[in-house]
């Protein structure tokens, strides 16, 4: 399935080993670099749609996450501290010069951990629906509303959960 994925688009798929990381890449255009960080169980190709308008004035770099898709962790524990390392020797060796990172999901929560830390190292950033690389502990009420549309999911309870000051 990757492969017809990635059939038409205008880029290559490169190994890298990165801090213990056996990393799935895609890679292609030239120009200021944009680096696609996709979400939780999915993979670079996450990024099929946007790739080729993006190539034409930028390098993109697409990993696949570590452990996620095409990428294998080899050695030692992941958690946020071993992500941003990981980022950080991914981008020094496929960037020349401070990158636009793009993250949907866990991969923007990665995204802005790695922004804060090398502010230096990132030219933009850009948060699709992302999430937190810590602990997630919602309000009681917030966990109420959850719990109760994740119950009995219906348009009702959806838009109970959607509602302004619900939560």
């Amino acid at each position: 399935m990757r492969e017809r994925l990635l059939a038409d688009l205008p880029v290559s798929e490169r190994r890298f080993d990165v801090d213990g990381v056996d990393t799935a890449v895609l890679e292609g255009g030239d120009g200021a670099p944009v680096v696609l960080l996709h979400g939780v169980g999915s993979f670079a190709p996450e990024w099929g749609r946007v790739i080729p308008e993006l190539a034409r004035s930028h390098r993109v770099v697409a990993p696949d996450l570590p452990g996620l898709g095409e990428s294998s962790v080899r050695v030692g524990r992941l958690d946020v501290a071993a992500a941003v390392a990981w980022l950080q020797n991914l981008i020094a060796q496929t960037c020349a010069e401070p990158s636009m990172l793009v993250g949907h999901s866990v991969g923007g929560a990665l995204a802005a951990h790695f922004a804060i830390q090398h502010g230096d190292s990132v030219g933009r950033i850009v948060l699709v629906d992302c999430s937190s690389l810590g602990r997630f502990r919602p309000a009681p009420g917030v966990a109420m509303v959850l719990v109760r549309y994740g119950a009995r999911p219906s348009p009702a309870s959806r838009d109970r959960f959607l509602a302004p000051g619900a939560c």
